[in-house]
Formats: C-alpha cells, sequence, structure tokens
C-alpha cells in the first residue's frame, strides 16, 4: 500500500522511487548502460527505432 506522501511524490514527479530493489551491483551495471546508449545517441539526429530524440538534442548535449 503506498502512503499519501509516496502518492503525492508520484503525481508531482510522475515517478516513485522504492529503495531496495536494486542492489548496488544491478545500479552500477544499470548506470554503465544508460550511458553507454546516452554515448552512443551523440550520432542520433533524429527518433529512430532505439533512440527518442527530445528537441535541442546535440552531439555535445544529448537529450534523450
Amino acid at each position: 500500500m503506498l502512503t499519501q506522501e509516496q502518492i503525492d511524490t508520484y503525481r508531482e514527479k510522475g515517478y516513485l522511487g522504492v529503495d531496495g530493489v536494486l542492489n548496488a551491483e544491478e545500479v552500477e551495471a544499470l548506470q554503465r548502460t544508460t550511458d553507454e546508449f546516452v554515448e552512443k545517441s551523440r550520432a542520433v539526429v533524429q527518433s529512430d527505432d532505439i533512440y527518442d530524440v527530445e528537441p535541442g538534442h546535440t552531439v555535445d548535449a544529448p537529450k534523450l
């Protein structure tokens, strides 16, 4: 069951963090994978099957 604070946070931010779901190694692996996707996105100029680029996406400032 969610607390009212969790519900309010979800409504305000659009997501809810849940502690203890992933261990430190899993978080690090996820961060590495995310970093790789962002790095590879620098060569993408428009959205495709893998990347959904935001307006203002550039090589120097990737926005996904």
